[in-house]
């Protein structure tokens, strides 16, 4: 594994983490996670998650909320 395949795990993880744990938009996200352009943050999610981020928040937020009950 090189460093960019552990670079990428770790903004991967935090991506997710910040989709299901907070109301930031998807744009704020890829700004935190230093994206020059939210295109490529979601170029870069999908290519990982086969998912768009918008989609991946919409599928597992609701499967977090009924986790919690």
């Amino acid at each position: 594994m090189t460093f960019t395949d552990l670079v990428n795990l770790e903004k991967l993880e935090t991506a997710k983490e910040l989709l299901l744990n907070t109301e930031l938009s998807i744009a704020e996200i890829s700004e935190q996670l230093s994206y020059a352009n939210t295109q490529n943050f979601i170029r870069f999610f999908s290519k990982y998650v086969d998912s768009t981020p918008g989609k991946y928040r919409k599928e597992h937020k609701g499967q977090e909320d009924k986790s919690r009950l």
